[in-house]
């Protein structure tokens, strides 16, 4: 709410200063929130204003705090009381809201005050009488007086454009002679105001006659296109072409926008808001029929409609080619019968996967049935062997994976030749394409079906969420026409924890995007001879073209200390460049290298003077020699001495590719030992709210070592590339044909290959030999064979940098990994056209892509910071919890997103306002999870959510919780006690015999125990209860005595509700004493002492949490607001009982604290292995 207290303020200062000269206003007001800071709320009590802005938890503080009674007294007489928003004051809130109301009579003496409630939304269905009565009936709970329905007010429209009947044919002839000539749009505004069509648009989209009372009313928005759309019925009314009046009717919708009655006037003549609903692309399901006749559908549904006996199966698509594969389950029935049913992702229902299959049906290139030849002519060729008399066959080992034909009915049962469709069945793993005109097959370890097949949509919220967003941000950003501050997005989500996701989603993303756009720019413009190391870095840095004040910690800086900071960034693009190099399976992120945007050269490899050129490396050996050994002849491998020179470059450059993957690359920004060196000299240099500033050299990517040895479980980190692996495998299948006769071609040969390439690298020094090797590992029981033990130590390598060259690719065929993939197929897999593009021109924006979240979690001061930011488009994106939902005046927004469809119709009205308010054309857009049924109802039903009933808000008065906190809170009006800042005010904190048992301190004690205050307040609560006593009377647990009761409980649902800070305070003090005595325990290691100091650091941190607050006034832990969400004071909006994860500062300049949620949220969200987003971190 101080969003919307914000926004008043400013709205107030146009009314009563404006004009006025200064310290002339006829009215003074001010605002009273938790982010204003101590001195101006002690001006206030001090001086008190007219006119007091403020929120409902504000107003709970002024009638409990000692310090404000001052404001109390001011306040006697009050004429006004005016809520805002009112339709949001429902459930426990309203209820909460309603008593504080009447306390608020109690307290200011102002029983006849007036009160106001102002609201958008609070009712939509009936008429407007009906409305009336059930706002009166709403706003009557709420204030507790007697509220007719004719003192409910509404809006009063006007039509812009005269009236005129259409069901005239005189009317209607009119209208089709404006049309029929497919006229451009009037361009002034009065020619355009009486012309037919504008007055038939206004009637349709902007207002109708409500007959029962000869109002106008608001139209309900309506389709532009489709069925029941307003393109059909004009296209009705007319006769006209419907593509005709599509494209008349948006041209006079986009002129209605631009014309004013003057050049003075703000608000056009047409200034509607567009609502587009997405999703996903979804899955196709479809009967077992043939390909001609088969039900095809997006939705998915148990069988086909009308037809209970065909189920629908999904469909799922070879990424290579397009072919398309059943998902099925192959199961035997209670009565024996084999049969086929669908299979969901895996994922969604927790299969083992025993009967997991893929069917293949194609009427043009059947699976081969009783042709032995055509089979083996369809099979790849790692199915097939040639026997001693030169007859292929299959292998026997792949006897279970090759397809087998069978027939199935539309019921999914496997039937006899004959009575069913022929198709060829895929048990378990799918491992190449049936296709013949594909080709593609896989290695039997690649057991994710992800890489191999897709469905037409795959579900990631925060990735189309981004998507969506940048592309709206791209065109505001280019359209010079918006003013600056117009140029914004609002994003909506009904999770704080989902916002901060979001933020920092949408960094990440904008930074890799523009990284890797400023190096496609960079590669283009050097041209074909590409990006050395060396160059790296300074030619990316200068096709970024980054503002200086968008990186540098002082953006006024001159001279050498520019430079150092320029040096500071340069380091940090040298960094993300590398740690880019690292192989990723993500389809809905690829990386310059996997759309063919980027191509690797290796110096030293070809060439004249090359490694491959070295005939006697590959036809004799290769000496090796180490400053602590004598030099040794390596013999090369038979199978590398027969096989062609292709080959053995394609060896070289896939181990080298594994190795890049990999990270083993020796740079220094991935050097684990100078990390921490170079981060913390950028720290002082870079600004730490973008995404340039590194926190903490921990959490980044290190380099690796690859070692040409099998794994060992003892081994922590490590790339290991032996005979066991991907290349090991992959070595075998292609060197095989090349080895001599009556030789062997096991593990141990591959091994002994693998090292002896990595030797010939290291000989020209593409890669460097960085560790100098390690006793063999000891031999231990495994299933698996251990690895052939090695004469001598096992060497670590990585990619000399120098010997990288960093080249421009075309962006048209995507690489194909060998190691992973047997046969590439004929055709050539396609690039992500959306990303080729993006890299291509991202960097060309010149636009600041930056997203912040705006939820109550975070600071008071960052918030408004960032609304006014937001204000002026300084900040293009602010992803929000509801916080922002509430009335907010935000100046030229245009553009509202909805990152998942709202709980109500209300919520979706108050989120989709925020934008055209300045009276401007706007769009809302709302993004729908293909998995959430929520989403996916209202994505088929839009009008129903656009257009929906507001339900009024329903509030009960009955619940004993609430009306028992408010009692607590009449006591705390009348006795006043001092809870100080923190409950170290509250607690005694001496220790007692070496416990904390943290009782209440003694003046409190009497004073909670006093029976004069509990005799005074005994009265005031019964006035209060009085005033809602027919509703209580149906409450079960309500009786004569229970107030009486209440405040004589009152001690101990005090003391109860301090035991969750106790809790967390001893445990704090527990951590800290117990890593204290490590700390000086020195036959502790020095690891475990540095460790335990970090861990005591953390302790002191919570223990200064819990007991000194500062100027955070509205921490979790401040004094009111922990009673509060204790539910000992009433709560409000905020979690009752909640459970708190401890979140260390992230930046220098921040500060550690808890966050809370509510019980049944924090099961979830702090759980084992949970990751908690916040600040655009996690």
């Amino acid at each position: 709410m101080n969003a919307l207290a914000n926004s008043q303020a400013e709205e107030l200062k146009k009314f009563l200063e404006k004009g006025y000269g200064e310290g002339q206003s006829p009215l003074r007001f001010a605002r009273f929130t938790g982010q204003d800071q101590g001195a101006e709320r002690e001006e206030i009590r001090k001086n008190p204003p007219d006119i007091l802005l403020t929120n409902y938890m504000m107003l709970e503080l002024l009638l409990t705090r000692r310090e404000d009674r001052e404001l109390v007294r001011a306040a006697q007489g009050l004429q006004f009381l005016v809520f805002d928003e009112l339709h949001t004051y429902r459930g426990r809130q309203g209820a909460d809201i309603a008593l504080l109301i009447r306390r608020c009579r109690l307290a200011f003496g102002g029983h006849d005050f007036i009160g106001v409630g102002t609201s958008a939304t609070m009712a939509s269905a009936g008429t407007f009488e009906d409305q009336q009565r059930e706002v009166a009936a709403v706003a009557q709970t709420l204030f507790g007086t007697a509220i007719a329905a004719d003192q409910v007010i509404g809006e009063t429209l006007e039509r812009a454009t005269p009236e005129r009947d259409f069901t005239d044919p005189a009317m209607t002839a009119a209208l089709l002679a404006a049309l029929a000539d497919d006229p451009e749009p009037p361009a002034t505004y009065e020619a355009f105001r009486v012309h037919p069509l504008a007055s038939w648009i206004e009637s349709t989209f902007g207002v109708q006659m409500e007959m029962a009372t000869g109002r106008w009313i608001r139209q309900p928005p309506r389709r532009l296109r489709g069925k029941g759309s307003a393109v059909a019925e004009l296209a009705t009314l007319t006769g006209l072409d419907a593509d005709h009046c599509d494209r008349v009717l948006r041209q006079f919708l986009t002129q209605g926008s631009q014309l004013r009655r003057t050049e003075f006037s703000r608000f056009p003549i047409f200034a509607f808001r567009l609502h587009q609903f997405f999703t996903r692309g979804d899955t196709v399901w479809t009967t077992l029929e043939a390909e001609a006749s088969r039900y095809l559908s997006l939705v998915k549904q148990g069988a086909q409609p009308g037809e209970p006996e065909k189920p629908l199966f999904p469909l799922v698509f070879c990424r290579q080619c397009g072919a398309a594969y059943y998902r099925v389950s192959d199961h035997v029935d209670d009565q024996d019968q084999r049969r086929l049913l669908p299979r969901e992702d895996r994922r969604e229902v927790g299969d083992d996967g025993q009967g997991d299959a893929y069917l293949y049906l194609s009427a043009a290139e059947p699976w081969p049935r009783g042709d032995e030849t055509a089979r083996l002519a369809r099979l790849p060729e790692f199915f097939k062997e040639t026997t001693a008399q030169g007859v292929e066959r299959v292998r026997r080992e792949v006897h279970g994976d090759v397809p087998v034909v069978v027939f199935v009915d539309a019921a999914g049962r496997i039937v006899a030749e004959g009575a069913g469709l022929e198709a060829a069945l895929i048990r378990r793993n799918f491992l190449f394409c049936l296709n013949p005109d594909c080709g593609v097959a896989y290695t039997k370890t690649q057991r994710s079906e992800r890489g191999k097949l897709s469905t037409l949509g795959v579900d990631n919220r925060s990735t189309a969420t981004t998507i969506l967003a940048v592309r709206a941000l791209i065109e505001l950003q280019s359209d010079r026409e918006l003013q600056a501050e117009a140029r914004k997005l609002l994003s909506f989500t009904d999770n704080r924890q989902d916002a901060s996701l979001q933020a920092g989603h949408f960094n990440d993303f904008a930074q890799v995007m523009l990284l890797r756009s400023a190096l496609h720019q960079a590669m283009q413009t050097q041209g074909g001879s590409g990006l050395t190391h060396g160059e790296l870095s300074r030619r990316v840095f200068e096709a970024l073209k980054l503002p200086f004040a968008d990186y540098a910690a002082d953006p006024d800086v001159r001279g050498p200390a520019r430079s150092l900071t320029d040096d500071a960034l340069r380091q940090v693009i040298d960094y993300d460049l590398y740690r880019d190099l690292q192989h990723g399976w993500r389809w809905t992120l690829p990386n310059l290298e996997d759309c063919d945007l980027l191509v690797f050269d290796y110096v030293g490899l070809t060439g004249s003077d090359g490694l491959l050129a070295e005939t006697a490396v590959w036809e004799t050996g290769l000496t090796e020699s180490e400053a602590s050994k004598m030099a040794t002849f390596v013999a090369t491998p038979p199978t590398l001495q027969a096989c062609p020179s292709e080959l053995r470059e394609k060896f070289l450059r896939t181990l080298l590719d594994v190795l890049r993957h990999g990270l083993a690359v020796k740079v220094d920004v991935l050097d684990d030992a100078k990390q921490r060196d170079w981060v913390e000299k950028t720290k002082p240099r870079l600004r730490e709210d973008t995404v340039w500033y590194l926190e903490d050299s921990r959490e980044l990517v290190k380099a690796t070592v690859a070692y040409p040895r099998q794994g060992q479980r003892e081994d922590r980190n490590g790339l290991f590339i032996s005979s066991y692996g991907s290349y090991g495998r992959y070595l075998r299948r292609s060197l095989k044909p090349y080895t001599p006769p009556g030789e062997p071609f096991g593990r141990a040969e591959v091994d002994t290959v693998i090292r002896f390439l990595l030797l010939a690298l290291k000989r020209y020094g593409i890669v460097e030999q960085v560790r100098n090797g390690e006793p063999p590992p000891v031999a231990r029981r495994s299933r698996r064979p251990a690895p052939v033990a090695l004469a001598d130590p096992v060497p670590g390598y990585q990619i000399n940098p120098d010997a990288l060259r960093w080249l421009p690719g075309l962006g048209e065929i995507r690489p194909l990994d060998p190691t992973r993939l047997v046969e590439a197929g004929e055709r050539s897999p396609e690039v992500n056209r959306y990303f080729v593009e993006c890299y291509r021109h991202f960097v060309e924006l010149k636009s600041r892509l930056e997203a912040r979240e705006h939820t109550a979690q975070v600071a008071a001061e960052d918030r408004q910071d960032r609304e006014d930011r937001f204000r002026t488009g300084d900040l293009p994106l602010l992803f929000c919890s509801p916080t922002m939902e509430l009335g907010v005046d935000i100046a030229q927004l245009n553009v509202v997103n909805l990152r998942n469809v709202p709980p109500t119709p209300a919520n979706y009205a108050q989120r989709s306002g925020r934008a055209g308010r300045g009276g401007q054309p706007a769009l809302v857009y709302t993004y729908c999870a293909g998995r959430s049924p929520h989403d996916q109802y209202y994505y088929h039903r839009p009008q129903q959510m656009v257009a929906g009933v507001v339900a009024p808000p329903r509030i009960d008065l009955r619940n004993r919780d609430l009306v028992r906190s408010h009692l607590h809170a009449l006591w705390m009006e009348v006795a006043k006690p001092d809870l100080g800042q923190t409950l170290t005010r509250v607690l005694d904190m001496e220790p007692q015999a070496g416990q904390r048992p943290l009782p209440i301190k003694d003046d409190l004690k009497t004073t909670l125990t006093d029976p004069r205050h509990r005799a005074v307040a005994l009265t005031k609560a019964q006035t209060l209860l009085a005033g809602i006593q027919p509703i209580l009377d149906t409450a079960p647990w309500f009786h004569p005595d229970w107030a009486k009761d209440t405040l004589d409980a009152l001690e101990r649902a005090f003391d109860e509700a301090c035991e969750r800070w106790r809790e967390l305070y001893r445990a704090a003090v527990q951590q800290r004493e117990l890593h204290h005595k490590i700390i000086v325990d020195h036959s502790r290691t020095e690891t475990e002492r540095q460790h335990s100091k970090r861990l005591r650091a953390q302790a002191e941190s919570q223990i200064k949490l819990l007991t000194d607050i500062g100027s955070r006034t509205q921490g979790d832990f401040y004094s009111y607001r922990y009673f509060a969400t204790e539910g000992f004071l009433p709560g409000y909006n905020f979690p009752r009982l909640p459970i708190s994860a401890y979140v260390p500062a992230r930046r220098q300049r921040g500060y550690d604290e808890f966050i809370s949620r509510p019980r049944f949220l924090a099961l979830a969200e702090f759980g084992p292995r949970a990751l908690i987003y916040h600040e655009g971190a996690r």
